[in-house]
């Protein structure tokens, strides 16, 4: 049921691995010793886990979240929440979003160690465009900084699923700084050029950046409507989309340098594949550089972008060098304004690219072409690659599939015995194929050892292979039956549960009646404490004597878990009414009622006014 997929609690879990394998599982990965999941369901949880992450650390998202603009982060003048670790976040269902309501950038990556991966999870701006034109967009929503930093060469992956859009910079400070800069850049994304700056993005299969614009609010400025980055980045491009993007210099990718500082230090632009659509620029519709550094454009599509005055497609506007895929090979560059400074496309064999007098331009060697067929999981698009080469850094993540898990690439379909990795030398057009195993059931919801009150419904949430049955036991006894809906999601709710300690095991198994390993997770049900589980003892003597008579009030023998017990002692007034309660014991003859009050414990519930016992003071 999709509505029980917002029942996701937060938790950390170590998991030991029962097995090792040369790829993350799917919807939720198999993990090893010391590493930690994390469900993040509000902006406080999704915080405190990046803040307080570790290497190798998943965190899941697995509701729609709002960051506040009143929010500080002591860690960042500049940002919300900061990432300082090698940590995965993954949207846990369909269309999960992160939103800003304030004009930090929503998540700064900072630092060499840090490589933050994003997967099946939108990061919203939060602005609103008024004009369809992507040339002249106005903004009536938020703008300030980029929707996501980089800095101090940390590294972002965008991977499957990764969604960057509604981003408008118009601040160009860099991060922990005063300075304000002159020039916006990364609408969507930017590697800081605080010195000594640098960082990495990666941008993979099935992710978009769309709908980001750069602009100065001083003078119109900026760098990158998609991406924008500053001196020592680099920015690799292996699939994905970036689309409907807008800033003076690169509509979607802009490369530059600070001033004042080497333009040899300028960012780098690698291009393998992905696609570059519908973008807008003064100077390089779809990519502008500004440097002295080298450039690959080796694949991928460049289509439908425009500018107003160089480079609908590419301009090199300083000393860089770009290397280019020969026309007719992997590399599209199609239906991309033209301008009367553009390289005549017999040199290219390209039109929409400007080549200023100091650049350079080259065509590559013959190119081969890596096709995936991900067999019924998320599609990939073709990479490219020199003849000779192996993918490296342009090799892609894992692809999803509900209810499996990844378990490499082949070239031999069915077989599966002729991996295919990131350092195998591609000579021919090759297709690679995906190999899946049925993922093992899991739970996401109750956490371990989780308390819920006397007689409370227990829902049971988890994920497994779409069609199959699951079957939730205690001991020998079934208690509830269900099965896997087309998302790849089961939920099913227990009731009558006595009180105590629980442990359910969870199976599922396919249409033919062929089981998989189970899982198991332990809950408690709080009991009801009554009168009858407490010894109730009187003073030994109950003569008056102008000293304190008081009550002893204790569990019983082999009762455990009780909260703290509270006596109440009440004068009875000679009309029989009731007098104020104390917790001091009385020292007045009379007669006296005592009660007592139980705070709830580890294994019982709270309960007050438990028992009245008179006694006669006399």
């Amino acid at each position: 049921m999709k509505i029980m997929k917002n029942l996701v609690k937060r938790a950390r879990l170590l998991i030991f691995c029962m097995a090792i394998f040369n790829s993350e599982a799917i919807l939720l990965p198999k993990t090893c010793v010391g590493q930690t999941i994390n469900y993040a369901t509000t902006f406080e949880e999704l915080n405190n886990a990046i803040t307080n992450a570790q290497d190798g650390d998943i965190i899941y998202v697995s509701k729609n979240i709002t960051v506040p603009s009143s929010f500080v982060n002591s860690a960042s003048s500049t940002a919300y929440m900061v990432a300082k670790k090698r940590i995965t976040i993954e949207g846990l269902g369909a269309d999960v979003t992160i939103k800003r309501e304030g004009g930090k950038s929503i998540l700064e990556c900072n630092g060499s160690g840090a490589v933050v991966s994003l997967r099946n999870l939108t990061f919203d701006g939060g602005a609103i465009w008024t004009s369809d034109v992507v040339s002249d967009v106005s903004n009536s929503g938020v703008s300030g900084r980029s929707v996501i930093d980089v800095a101090g060469g940390a590294t972002l992956n965008l991977e499957s699923g990764a969604i960057i859009q509604n981003g408008f910079t118009t601040d160009s400070s860099a991060t922990n700084t005063t300075d304000a800069g002159s020039a916006a850049y990364g609408g969507g994304i930017r590697v800081d050029w605080k010195l000594p700056g640098g960082g990495t993005i990666n941008v993979k299969a099935g992710s978009i950046i769309r709908s980001c614009k750069a602009s100065s609010s001083k003078d119109g400025n900026g760098y990158g409507g998609g991406i924008g980055a500053y001196n020592n980045a680099k920015l690799n491009l292996y699939g994905g989309i970036i689309e409907k993007c807008y800033a003076r210099q690169g509509g979607a990718i802009g490369c530059t340098y600070r001033g004042g500082t080497s333009n040899t230090t300028a960012a780098v632009i690698k291009v393998y594949g992905g696609t570059l659509q519908n973008n807008a620029a003064v100077s390089g519709g779809a990519l502008c550089c500004e440097g002295k550094t080298e450039h690959y454009v080796n694949g991928g599509t460049i289509i439908n972008n425009q500018a107003s005055t160089k480079g609908g497609a590419i301009a090199l506007t300083e000393e860089d060098t770009i290397y280019l895929a020969a026309k007719g090979s992997s590399l599209v560059i199609e239906n991309n304004s033209v301008s009367p400074n553009d390289a005549s496309v017999d040199q290219f064999g390209y039109e929409g690219i400007y080549i200023d007098p100091r650049s350079t331009a080259n065509t590559l060697i013959e190119n081969k072409t890596v096709s995936f067929d991900t067999k019924g999981g998320n599609t990939f698009p073709d990479l490219t690659v020199e003849k000779g080469h192996s993918l490296g850094e342009a090799f892609p993540g894992n692809p999803i599939k509900l209810g499996y898990v990844f378990s490499g690439w082949f070239t031999d379909n069915g077989t599966f015995r002729n991996q295919f990795t990131s350092t195998t030398i591609v000579t021919e057009d090759t297709t690679v194929y995906a190999k899946w195993d049925i993922a093992p059931v899991q739970i996401i919801s109750p956490v371990p050892n989780a308390v819920f009150d006397p007689g409370a419904t227990v829902t049971i949430l988890g994920t497994g292979v779409p069609g199959h049955t699951v079957k939730i036991t205690e001991g020998i006894k079934i208690l509830a039956t269900t099965q896997v809906d087309p998302d790849g999601y089961w939920s099913t709710q227990l009731s009558g549960l006595p009180g105590g300690t629980h442990t359910v095991s969870v199976n599922q198994s396919d249409p033919y009646g062929s089981a998989f390993p189970a899982v198991s997770v332990s809950f408690k049900i709080l009991k009801i404490t009554t009168e009858k589980d407490y010894d109730c003892i009187l003073p030994a003597s109950l003569e008056f004597d102008g000293t304190e008579k008081q009550v002893i009030i204790r569990p019983k023998d082999k009762i455990t878990g009780i909260g703290e017990i509270t006596e109440f002692y009440i004068p009875i007034n000679s009309d029989g009414t009731e007098g104020t309660p104390s917790t001091t014991p009385l020292i007045n003859a009379g007669r006296v009622r005592v009660r007592y009050d139980v705070a709830k414990g580890t294994d019982y519930s709270a309960a007050k006014g438990l028992r009245a016992r008179f006694f006669l003071i006399n």
